[in-house]
């Protein structure tokens, strides 16, 4: 195996090398035994990643190396948003945190859902899901919150509350949140009416969306 000095070496030297072993991951941070990193957000240079017991660890060179901030919490730290949108972290028992210049402050939601996904643009709007149904927004940058509620019943024809795992919010104020059920829910005028998108079997934990409007979304039983 060519070690990654060894490729450096040989790609300055303007020797190429397979694609195979030019793309073969390298380690940039190593925590302990215990550490477990739940969320990350990745933004031009900005990349920070969130976790257990209220690790978080940034990066300001595109990922190449990571340094660690202060703990704030002892929570578990479940997603992160960064870039030129509002820098939030959300986690366990309704937790969100809004970043002011070097600090994260605590701001009261008015939930103790666990928030498993949050998002926002450069408008400020913003909005966080979570367990049992919970979707939160935010017009202020994560200021402050107010509930957003679905009928859920209607949408999935029981009488349940979906888990919402990920949620995208674009510069046009489209939102779109996937969770259980194989759920996508969907609004184009920034959370004020919504429509259903796809409903399944197999949850969907994550999903991409770029700017032409194609995405995937990945989830239970290798669903994709």
């Amino acid at each position: 195996m060519i070690s990654r000095a060894a490729k450096l070496a040989l790609l300055a030297c303007g020797i190429s090398l397979p694609l195979a072993a030019a793309m073969e991951p390298a380690q940039v941070y190593r925590g302990t035994a215990h550490d477990a990193l739940f969320g990350m957000c990745l933004d031009g240079e900005q990349g920070i990643a969130v976790g257990v017991g209220g690790l978080v660890i940034e990066s300001e060179d595109g990922g190449q190396s990571w340094s660690s901030i202060p703990p704030f919490t002892r929570s578990a730290l479940l997603d992160v948003s960064c870039g030129e949108g509002p820098n939030l972290i959300v986690a366990q028992e309704g937790g969100i945190f809004q970043r002011d210049g070097d600090a994260f402050n605590p701001i009261d939601a008015g939930t103790d859902a666990r928030l498993l996904a949050v998002d926002g643009n450069t408008a400020g709007l913003a909005f966080t899901v979570g367990s049992f149904g919970t979707i939160l927004k935010s017009q202020d940058g994560g200021s402050t919150w107010e509930p957003v509620a679905l009928d859920w019943e209607a949408i999935l024809n029981d009488f349940v509350e979906p888990h919402l795992y990920d949620v995208i919010v674009d510069e046009n104020g489209v939102v779109t949140i996937v969770g259980e059920f194989e759920l996508g829910v969907r609004s184009t005028d920034g959370g004020t009416t919504w429509e259903t998108a796809h409903i399944g079997d197999a949850s969907l934990f994550g999903m991409n969306l770029t700017e032409d409007g194609n995405g995937f979304a990945v989830g239970q039983e290798g669903r994709v």
